[in-house]
């Protein structure tokens, strides 16, 4: 794994669990799932629940790293195709949050 793949694969982990936590997706997929999962905006979850599990920030990571991981190791020759992406959604998010703090 080159350096290169390897932040890609960094930043589509940090962009697919932000997916998880915060964005609804495409078609709002993410947000039909945390309301499948319990989550209730402006509710805290229970801690341990499914709904605590899909909003933690520390558990959605280790989630997305596992699956961005998977298809690293299964499908390597195809693996940039979904990894690359939510690597570009990742540093473009990361950009657009950085001109909201400095316009503040």
């Amino acid at each position: 794994m080159t350096v290169l793949v390897f932040v890609m694969a960094g930043l589509a982990t940090y962009r697919l669990a932000r997916f998880s936590i915060k964005d609804d997706g495409p078609f709002n997929v993410f947000g039909r799932w945390r309301a499948l999962c319990g989550v209730v905006d402006g509710v805290e979850p229970k801690a341990g629940s499914m709904a605590d599990l899909v909003t933690c920030s520390r558990c959605a990571t280790v989630w997305a790293a596992i699956a961005i991981s998977a298809i690293l190791l299964l499908y390597p020759d195809w693996s940039l195709f979904v990894i690359l992406p939510l690597s570009l959604a990742a540093i473009g998010i990361f950009l657009s949050d950085l001109e909201t703090w400095a316009s503040k």
